[in-house]
């Protein structure tokens, strides 16, 4: 089963890929992509934010809500610590 693109599932795509990126298995460059493409996904949502805040409304969307599953699952597979391994020198 698919899941929705979330700000939680965001979040934890973009944490794998750092940890990747600390590893020494992802470069620099696919991480800034990533990085910057989230940005771009997530700035409607933030403006959707802002305007529930200006009316004085609780926001209600569904990109912000938790997956308890999701996030049970991650938890899970998250390693107590992280091995720092350098990058191969650029060309």
């Amino acid at each position: 089963m698919q899941r929705k693109l979330s700000a939680q599932s965001l979040q934890i795509r973009l944490d794998e890929m750092f940890n990747a990126f600390l590893r020494g298995e992802l470069d620099r460059g696919d991480l800034q992509t990533a990085a910057n493409a989230t940005g771009k996904i997530l700035a409607p949502s933030m403006g959707q934010l802002k305007y529930h805040q200006l009316r004085d409304e609780p926001p209600n969307l569904e990109f912000f809500k938790e997956d308890k599953v999701l996030a049970k699952a991650y938890r899970s597979n998250v390693p107590d610590q992280v091995v720092l391994k350098k990058n191969k020198p650029r060309p």
